[in-house]
């Protein structure tokens, strides 16, 4: 039988750890989603001298914060090369860190193993009809005294944009779009143009955006370099980038209720687009 070759990743996502450093919460956590998150790990450590972690992602901060306690931490990352881009903003080793290569919905996990779970923003990377099964590989491997940390963000965004007011930012300054936060958090602002937010499944269309400016190429407002600036990793084709989140903040609270006893909540209003971040202390039922 011919061995499985890996699957190769785009290698622009090797670079990922320098746009991850210039991004801001909602999608990176800030000091306040880390302090809320200090609090559940000393909250186990009160009760468990050797706790057992699992994390879904490489989410640098939160390693880092495992690794200051020294916690025994299983990493699971479908994808090798963003995990070696995470390590180098990482400020700590964790000797007791090892990582498991795998898909988050079918990876096998030990029964009532982990005293803690964390997932950063778990739920934008899988489609919404998959996300009680990745809620049930979490709580199959959770102890009924462990806790789980889940930061979502919902796109109830301020002064949302239409293609022409993106244009509009662009021609009036074009130095903005160099930044990798701004290029992201303008396309995030598109969302209620049609074709780009599916609100029954959830589903943010980036191909509705490349579809958009295409549009837009041919009609002549821009040309194929102005396309290139405006995309989310500049001169990247991300057509088939998908992202999932709730646009309603109760939507999100209840589909947890479904299984978990919420403990405690942080949300994070700063950001000037995104209206929400929300991160949750969650105990199995």
């Amino acid at each position: 039988m011919t061995p499985k070759k890996p699957k190769v990743y785009n290698q622009a996502w090797a670079g990922y750890y320098d746009m991850w450093g210039k991004t801001e919460s909602p999608w990176r956590p800030n000091k306040n989603d880390i302090a809320f998150c200090e609090k559940m790990i000393k909250d186990i450590l009160k009760k468990e001298k050797s706790p057992k972690a699992l994390i879904f992602g490489s989410t640098p901060e939160i390693r880092d914060l495992l690794a200051k306690y020294e916690i025994e931490t299983t990493v699971v990352d479908v994808n090798p090369t963003m995990k070696k881009a995470m390590d180098k903003l990482m400020k700590r080793k964790n000797p007791k860190e090892k990582l498991t290569i795998d898909n988050w919905l079918s990876v096998k996990l030990p029964e009532e193993y982990f005293d803690l779970v964390f997932s950063d923003g778990p739920l934008c990377n899988i489609a919404l009809n998959t996300w009680v099964k990745f809620i049930n590989n979490i709580n199959g491997s959770l102890k009924k005294e462990g806790l789980f940390y889940l930061a979502a963000w919902v796109y109830q965004i301020r002064n949302p944009w239409r293609f022409g007011d993106l244009i509009a930012k662009y021609k009036k300054d074009p130095a903005y779009f160099k930044d990798f936060k701004n290029r992201i958090w303008s396309l995030h602002r598109l969302y209620q143009e049609p074709g780009l937010y599916n609100r029954k499944k959830k589903e943010f269309y980036f191909k509705g955006i490349t579809k958009g400016l295409e549009e837009l190429i041919r009609k002549g407002v821009i040309n194929k370099i102005d396309f290139g600036k405006l995309q989310w990793m500049k001169d990247e084709d991300m057509s088939s980038y998908v992202e999932i989140a709730f646009d309603n903040i109760r939507e999100n609270d209840n589909f947890l209720r479904q299984f978990y006893t919420i403990k405690e909540i942080y949300t994070d209003r700063s950001h000037p687009i995104m209206a929400f971040r929300r991160d949750y202390v969650l105990k199995k039922k």
